[in-house]
C-alpha cells in the first residue's frame, strides 16, 4: 500500500539496478500482480520489530 504506486515501482527498479539487475516497471507490476493473485501476501506474519515500526513506535523523542 502506497500513496504513489508508480513511484514505488520505479524505486524497485532502481534498487534492482543498484544490485546489477535490469528490470522494468512493467515486470515489477506483473510480478506483484501475480503474487497478489496467488494470495501469497495473505499469510505474512510480522514480528514485533516490524509491528512497532508500522505502528510508529520506538522513535519518539520527548513530547507526549
Amino acid at each position: 500500500m502506497t500513496k504513489d504506486p508508480q513511484a514505488s515501482f520505479q524505486r524497485m527498479v532502481e534498487i534492482a539496478a543498484e544490485q546489477g539487475m535490469t528490470i522494468s516497471v512493467d515486470e515489477v507490476q506483473g510480478f506483484l500482480n501475480a503474487v497478489d493473485e496467488d494470495d501469497e501476501f495473505d499469510d505474512i506474519e510480522l514480528d514485533a520489530v516490524a509491528l512497532t515500526a508500522i505502528a510508529g513506535g520506538g522513535n519518539h523523542r520527548g513530547g507526549c
